[in-house]
């Protein structure tokens, strides 16, 4: 991924600066962002559900056991459980 080193990044109400950018505007612009990977570039050292639960754990920040159930329902629609 590239790292931007001048500009603005302008997303709903969220604008930053990137030579001045913070780590929360950094969480914030996450938050309001996603990403599909079109070569499957899953983490290989965890499971499927591990992979859905990554970025709604560490961006998010939910709760472990309500990111397995999002998780749980994600795979449930898709026929994975």
């Amino acid at each position: 991924m590239e790292v931007p080193d001048r500009g603005t990044i302008e997303i709903g109400d969220l604008k930053v600066n990137v030579e001045r950018i913070s780590k929360k505007e950094i969480i914030g612009l996450r938050k309001e962002t996603a990403m599909v990977f079109q070569n499957y570039n899953l983490f290989k050292n965890k499971t499927a559900i591990e992979n859905i639960m990554e970025s709604l754990v560490a961006v998010q920040q939910m709760p472990v056991q309500e990111a397995k159930q999002v998780a749980l329902s994600i795979l449930k629609q898709i026929g994975l459980v």
